[in-house]
């Protein structure tokens, strides 16, 4: 029996890792809007599903952050009454989209880090003219860009340390050296 080790980025979606992974990623998801509640600031303003949206990303594939991109914001829902249910299906593309792009970035032949800044500003973006297309709301697309500036910014650090921790680590054809 032979034992074989799985790089993250590799697990697929028969592999139980990936459950595993996504599993805590979005029982994490659940208890960070909680913690930010309960020092008073509002889950909208640090963007914690999508920062782990984005983490579980970068760290474990597209297929995990896909997973906590859906995932996440229905068990906030079921057990925190948030996001809104207004505003839940509109969280869940976001999510979704962003999940996607990191996939994109991790594809194509662009340097890492500008692909990662690009995703971010490209997911919130493309969340805006949605909510705008289909609310017909720009108070509410306009907010969820204006409220969640410094979740953004958390993102961004999160790109910048990743991007030094783990691509510096990859040959030119993308393999861990």
């Amino acid at each position: 029996m032979s034992t074989q080790t799985i790089h993250p980025k590799e697990l697929e979606f028969t592999n139980y890792q990936t459950y595993l992974w996504s599993m805590f990623f979005v029982g994490v998801s659940v208890l960070a809007p909680a913690v930010f509640h309960a020092f008073g600031v509002a889950g909208q303003v640090f963007l914690p599903i999508y920062f782990l949206v984005l983490l579980s990303s970068l760290m474990f594939g597209w297929r995990v952050g896909l997973a906590v991109a859906v995932f996440s914001p229905l068990a906030n829902f079921s057990f925190l009454a948030m996001p809104a249910l207004p505003i839940l299906p509109y969280v869940i593309f976001k999510g979704t989209v962003l999940a996607l792009i990191i996939l994109l970035v991790e594809k194509i032949k662009i340097n890492k880090f500008v692909g990662l800044i690009l995703a971010l500003l490209v997911y919130q973006l493309i969340g805006f003219l949605v909510i705008m297309v289909f609310a017909h709301n720009f108070k509410l697309a306009s907010m969820d860009l204006m409220a969640g500036y410094p979740g953004l910014l958390a993102q961004l650090v999160l790109v910048i340390l990743f991007s030094v921790k783990f691509y510096e680590q990859q040959d030119n054809g993308g393999n861990l050296k």
